[in-house]
């Protein structure tokens, strides 16, 4: 598979959104790269038309200590899932929540 570093995607309307790191038709952000940006719908949109999948790492634990990134995530989520993309998420401190007791 090919690998590419930081390859720009056009999102339309003049604009490009880096994708920092493509392995074949994947596309790999951490989820402040891809949510602490004001992106919206379209943007996701012009994103899951290139990728066949996407993955997300770092995810935070969801509250409304990130209230704008959220949104954007649930909005995320709604493109892909219509769009068919698969989704690929690593949690942080899932590992720490799976044992506890």
């Amino acid at each position: 598979e090919r690998v590419e570093y930081g390859k720009e995607v056009n999102v339309g309307h003049g604009r490009t959104l880096t994708v920092p790191l493509t392995i074949g038709g994947c596309a790999c952000f951490t989820f402040s790269e891809l949510f602490a940006r004001p992106l919206g719908a379209s943007d996701y949109l012009a994103l899951s038309s290139q990728f066949e999948s996407i993955v997300i790492t770092h995810m935070p634990q969801l509250s409304v200590r990130v209230h704008n990134e959220t949104r954007r995530f649930i909005v995320f989520v709604d493109v892909v899932y219509e769009q068919h993309v698969r989704l690929g998420l690593h949690a942080e401190g899932m590992r720490d929540a799976s044992v506890r007791k």
